[in-house]
C-alpha cells in the first residue's frame, strides 16, 4: 500500500516506518485507517493517526454530522478511561480528516486473542470500562460501539476509544438506526427499537466482559436472525412466552418475531461455568437482561460485588462532561453549515494543542 501524509499533516507528524516500503498500519475499519506516527517535535514519541475517509464530502450530510459530533464530543471529554484527542488536522485538498491520539500498546481484542489477561487484569479492565461508561452516560452520551477493538490497554489502565458512532441523549431520546457490530447488539436493537437508551452500552459491555473470560465472543451470529436466536438461547432454554417477548418500546410485529425465535447455542451458565466464578456470573446475568429498563447503570456495575473491591475514593465523585453541540442531532441544517462547524472544531482542538505546548 502506497501512502503519503498530506502536507498539513506531514508538517506535524511522520509515519513511524520501521522498514522502507512498509506502512505502519495499526487498524482499519469502514470509516478509515489508523497509522502509527511520530510527532516531528518529539521523534521518540508515538501517536495514532486516524485518517477518516471521505468525512468532509458536501453531498453526504449524515457523514458530515457524524464527523462533527465525534470531534465536538472528543474535544469535550476528559477522563482517565477515555481516549484523549491530541490534535486534528484538516488538509486543504481532499475530503479526509485526520485525528491524532496517543498510541497504545495494544487493544483489548488483541489481548483476548493472545490470552494476555489473567483474572485480575480482566476485572481491572472491566472496572475501567464501567468507569468510562458511567462518565459518558452521566454526561448524556451513548457510545453505541462498545467492543474489544474499541478498548485500548495502556500501563495506566483501559481507555474507551472510537467515538464515531457516539450520540447525545436528547429529550426525545429518538435515535437513528443502530449500526454497531452485530455480536454486541442488545436484543432491542436486533428488534428495531429506535428510542433505545444507554442500556445498549451495558449489554455490549457485558458481552465484552464475558468475551474476556471465554477467550472468544459470547454471541457470533452470522446475521441478525441468528444473532437473535443465540441471544434467546443465552438467556433461556426455551422459546419466550408472548408476555416475556413483549419488551418495552418494540412493535407488536417485533414482539411476535421474538416469541417465535428458537433458542440457539448454549446458555450463559453452560458457556461460562468453567471460567467465571459465581459473583462474576451474577454480574453478567444482571447486565444481560432482555428488558433494557432492568439492566443496571454503569454506577451500579461499579458497586456490584464483582467490582466493588476495586472502588477508589475518586469514584465517589460524579464527573460530567459539558457537551455543547452547535448543531443538534435533530436539526435539519445544510452541509455547508456542518462543514463550517467542523472547521471551527478543528480550530479549537489545534488552539488547545498550541496552548498546551506553550505552557509546557
Amino acid at each position: 500500500m502506497d501512502f503519503e501524509l498530506p502536507q498539513e499533516v506531514a508538517e506535524r507528524y511522520d509515519l513511524a516506518v520501521e522498514e522502507p516500503g512498509q506502512i505502519p498500519l495499526l487498524g482499519e475499519g469502514s470509516y478509515g485507517l489508523v497509522f502509527l506516527g511520530r510527532p516531528r517535535h518529539d521523534a521518540s514519541g508515538t501517536v495514532a493517526l486516524k485518517r477518516c475517509f471521505d468525512s468532509l464530502l458536501l453531498d453526504d450530510a449524515a457523514t458530515l454530522k457524524r464527523t462533527y459530533r465525534e470531534l465536538a464530543v472528543l474535544r469535550s471529554l476528559s477522563h482517565n478511561n477515555v481516549v484523549v484527542l491530541l490534535d486534528a488536522v484538516l488538509p486543504k485538498s481532499g475530503a479526509d480528516l485526520y485525528l491524532v491520539f496517543p498510541a497504545a500498546a495494544h487493544d483489548l481484542d488483541k489481548a483476548i486473542r493472545y490470552n494476555l489477561l489473567d483474572g485480575d487484569a480482566q476485572r481491572l479492565a472491566a472496572r475501567d470500562m464501567a468507569r468510562a461508561l458511567r462518565y459518558l452516560h452521566e454526561s448524556g452520551l451513548i457510545h453505541r460501539d462498545v467492543k474489544p477493538g474499541n478498548v485500548l490497554l495502556e500501563p495506566g489502565g483501559a481507555r474507551l476509544c472510537d467515538f464515531g458512532l457516539v450520540r447525545c441523549l436528547g429529550s426525545s431520546r429518538s435515535l437513528t438506526e443502530y449500526v454497531g457490530m452485530r455480536w454486541y447488539r442488545a436484543p432491542e436493537l436486533l428488534l428495531g427499537k429506535m428510542n433505545y437508551s444507554e442500556a445498549v452500552d451495558i449489554w455490549a459491555y457485558a458481552c465484552v466482559v464475558g468475551e474476556m473470560a471465554l477467550g472468544r465472543p459470547l454471541l457470533q451470529g452470522i446475521d441478525a436472525e441468528e444473532q437473535l436466536g443465540l441471544t434467546v438461547g443465552l438467556l433461556s432454554a426455551r422459546k419466550l412466552t408472548k408476555e416475556e417477548a413483549d419488551l418495552p418500546g418494540i412493535s407488536r410485529t417485533a414482539a411476535a418475531c421474538l416469541a417465535r425465535t428458537k433458542p440457539l447455542g448454549q446458555s450463559l451458565e453452560r458457556k461460562l461455568r468453567h471460567v467465571v466464578e459465581p459473583t462474576g456470573m451474577d454480574f453478567l446475568r444482571q447486565c444481560l437482561l432482555l428488558r433494557d429498563d432492568e439492566r443496571p447503570s454503569a454506577l451500579g456495575l461499579l458497586r456490584h460485588a464483582h467490582l466493588v473491591d476495586l472502588w477508589e475514593d475518586f469514584d465517589d465523585v460524579p464527573r460530567v462532561a459539558h457537551i455543547n453541540l452547535a448543531i443538534d442531532d435533530r436539526e435539519d441544517v445544510g452541509p455547508e453549515h456542518i462543514l463550517q462547524a467542523i472547521v471551527e472544531e478543528v480550530r479549537l482542538v489545534s488552539h488547545g494543542r498550541e496552548c498546551e505546548s506553550q505552557s509546557g
